[in-house]
């Protein structure tokens, strides 16, 4: 029920990443439920009764877990509630969240659900990487001729060079601060939210805590690469990061010299 609530209360005020995390709290304990109960157990043993219980509390779960999911993952979740004997059609076979995160019902006993189920299924590096064996040597081999002549140039201008490619696929832009707290975990570190045009704003987490307090950075235009790939930093996920620049040990962010529309390319 907690994980329910705060993914609704998050989700509501538009923290999306918050609230999924949350919500993955709830699977957690699921993953440590099974460990705890050991239905396979309880099967070999013949403990009908508490097997049935462990198994409703598990399936009734899930079709909480289904129902949240559906507004960002909509294909899996409906796959998900019908292999819980659900019948979703449209939309999701619930009117209330709030109401769901309040009970732990919902799944009628006796429902006949799918006798399997593999929506997520892992993936097998060590097969992936068999299926092909002869495409692969003569890559080696010229990963190797190529490994002296790279050694020499690097030694050469040891200057850090990037190729004007390179520098293109770094995307670049302004937005404007809109929300700007302490990180619940980390004393050091800044939790932005950022209105770059993109219909919502984008949350960036920065270790801006010891140069800014957060009511100053509230409105201020900055710019921030946007195409890093999402980082998990004490329990919140960064997507992006808000360029600085250092002197006499004080970062300060870059903003654009005049005010610009949030979106802007920085080129």
């Amino acid at each position: 029920a907690t994980a329910m609530t705060n993914y609704i209360q998050l989700f509501g005020n538009t923290q999306f990443a918050q609230g999924l995390d949350s919500l993955w709290d709830l699977v957690r304990a699921l993953n440590k439920y099974v460990d705890s109960q050991a239905p396979w157990t309880l099967f070999k043993q013949g403990d009908t009764t508490r097997l049935g219980t462990v198994m409703y509390v598990l399936l009734s779960a899930m079709r909480k877990v289904a129902l949240c999911l559906w507004a960002v993952m909509p294909d899996a979740s409906r796959t998900l509630l019908e292999q819980l004997g659900q019948q979703p059609g449209e939309g999701p076979v619930t009117t209330s969240l709030e109401a769901e995160a309040g009970n732990f019902d919902g799944l009628q006993p006796g429902t006949e659900v799918a006798a399997s189920s593999n929506l997520f299924p892992r993936i097998d590096v060590k097969a992936l990487q068999q299926e092909a064996p002869a495409e692969k040597a003569p890559k080696a081999k010229k990963e190797k001729k190529q490994e002296a002549p790279k050694a020499a140039s690097a030694a050469e201008g040891q200057s850090g060079e990037i190729s004007f490619d390179q520098f293109k696929a770094v995307e670049m832009r302004a937005g404007t601060v809109v929300v700007a707290e302490k990180h619940p975990n980390a004393d050091r570190i800044l939790r932005l939210e950022i209105d770059f045009d993109e219909g919502q704003p984008r949350q960036i987490l920065s270790g801006l805590a010891d140069y800014y307090k957060p009511e100053e950075l509230v409105g201020k235009q900055v710019i921030a690469v946007l195409n890093l790939a999402p980082r998990k930093i004490r329990g919140l996920m960064s997507n992006g990061m808000v360029l600085t620049a250092e002197k006499d040990g004080k970062l300060s962010v870059l903003t654009p010299a005049a005010p610009v529309p949030n979106g802007s390319q920085i080129a």
